[in-house]
């Protein structure tokens, strides 16, 4: 008895890679994809890094390590939601050049305006959202915004500043809003519950 040996052809490259983008939103199939060959897995990682969230300080240091030593995904992340205090914005979103859309959620913003230089220098950022917030000043909040200079659409919810004791919020609000929009060309603003 004569076994068949099945005869392996390769497919082409580009129709390799185009079943993977066809993928690109199926994030448990992207998974088997990069782990099917090695082949696979550039493309697939790809598509599994366009967007990240991050919640802990832990999993930056992971992203950081993938970073170093695949430093082509840093150009593949798009969109990056942030839901910790523990994550440090400026010196990770001047690994991220293609970086367009920032949801920080649930996190109080420090940085050192030195850090603010360098985003404004090297930030791609199209689109930002802060959910649940907190600046230390309305200034503080108006430099971060400041420091990005290619933002066109900014989403505040539940957006606090630390040092602002008055009830008198709508003014401070409608000074910083002012300022935001001389510095900025925001052609999206959306504000609800700024205190």
């Amino acid at each position: 008895m004569q076994t068949v040996c099945p005869i392996h052809i390769p497919l082409p490259l580009e129709v390799e890679e185009r079943i993977i983008d066809i993928l690109e939103s199926d994030v448990k199939a992207l998974r088997v994809c990069a782990l099917t060959c090695r082949a696979w897995r550039i493309r697939s990682r790809i598509h599994l890094f366009k967007a990240i969230r991050l919640t802990d300080r832990p999993r930056l240091d992971v992203l950081s390590h993938h970073l170093q030593g695949l430093p082509f995904l840093a150009t593949a992340i798009r969109e990056m939601t942030i839901e910790s205090s523990d994550v440090i914005l400026a010196p990770l979103s001047l690994r991220l050049p293609s970086l367009r859309l920032l949801h920080v959620r649930d996190a109080t913003l420090a940085y050192h305006h030195s850090a603010l230089h360098a985003m404004k220098a090297t930030s791609q950022l199209g689109a930002l959202y802060l959910t649940r917030a907190t600046f230390y000043t309305a200034m503080d909040f108006v430099r971060f915004i400041g420091a990005l200079p290619g933002l066109r659409e900014l989403r505040c919810h539940h957006v606090t500043m630390k040092s602002i004791k008055t009830t008198n919020t709508e003014s401070i609000l409608q000074k910083t809003v002012t300022i935001i929009s001389k510095r900025c060309r925001i052609s999206t603003l959306q504000v609800s519950n700024f205190i």
